[in-house]
């Protein structure tokens, strides 16, 4: 038998692979043994969704480490005032997106949430002591 996941040959009855951890999930009709016909058939197993060996899998660009220089224009491309905000917006919300610039856009978006928060409170702060409020109150006894 051999595993879904990286092609390592396992004793027949394995539920996990020695190789890659992978946890083994094959119904009987599909568990192959060293003869030739079933290591043909197991390649053909492996051109399908079910085996990834040798080849980069889908998923891959989808977890891949952003590198520095993609961290370096990321963050020029965030120096663009209206740009930024839709770049922010697009990458926190977009299905599809590298993880890892997923999770970069929702914390700077957080961060713009926060930035915003603030300068609404200040800009109020400062109308409000430019044009303070007047209130009298008058008790009578």
């Amino acid at each position: 038998m051999f595993c879904t996941n990286c092609g390592k040959e396992l004793p027949d009855g394995s539920k996990i692979c020695s190789n890659c951890g992978f946890k083994l999930d094959i119904p009987d009709s599909t568990e192959f043994n060293s003869d030739s016909n079933n290591k043909k058939n197991h390649f053909k197993l492996c051109n399908t969704k079910a085996c990834n060996t040798n080849k980069s899998s889908y998923s891959d660009k989808y977890i891949k480490p952003l590198t520095t220089t993609n961290f370096f224009l990321i963050q020029l491309l965030f120096l663009i005032p209206i740009l930024n905000v839709f770049f922010i917006i697009y990458w926190s919300l977009k299905n599809g997106i590298n993880d890892n610039l997923k999770a970069y856009a929702r914390s700077m978006l957080i961060w713009l949430i926060i930035a915003a928060f603030f300068s609404i409170f200040a800009i109020l702060t400062l109308f409000f002591m430019h044009y303070p409020l007047s209130f009298s109150f008058r008790f009578r006894i």
